[in-house]
């Protein structure tokens, strides 16, 4: 009596295209099977080649991003400190401003203004406006 042994091989998913059986003595049998694992083959080999593709336009589109990036920020960073500098120096120029406004406010007295050639009015004239009036007119009343 003989017993027949069959031993079926478990068939497993290949991620490398190099581990593919593409036309292994096992698949030799059938064409269909021959026919389904060059497919199988193409396939992998196709998604694998557009998937490194994808990754690295994916990558260069990163890094690009990246250094866009960082570029902006480093410029941005330097235009504050320029923009902090300016400020600084127009505030020290608007407080020498005030002081030597106050400066010369304390300067005017009666006495100065008579010795550069002002002198008291006797009858002072006055602009007024009128309320229904749209215009201006001198008037000599307050």
């Amino acid at each position: 009596m003989s017993r027949k042994i069959t031993i079926h091989r478990q068939r497993s998913h290949f991620t490398d295209i190099n581990q593919l059986p593409l036309f292994a003595s096992s698949y030799r049998r059938s064409p269909q099977v021959a026919i389904g694992s060059a497919y199988r083959h193409f396939l992998l080999r196709f998604f694998s080649e557009r998937t490194s593709i994808i990754a690295i336009v994916l990558l260069c589109l990163s890094i690009f991003s990246y250094l866009y990036f960082l570029n902006n920020a480093i410029l941005n960073v330097v235009k504050r400190k320029n923009v902090e500098q300016e400020i600084t120096e127009l505030n020290s120029r608007v407080i020498g401003m005030e002081n030597k406004y106050i400066s010369m406010e304390s300067e005017i007295s009666l006495e100065r203004a008579v010795a550069l050639g002002f002198h008291e009015v006797s009858k002072p004239l006055f602009v007024a406006r009128q309320s229904g009036v749209k215009s201006l007119s001198l008037n000599n009343e307050i």
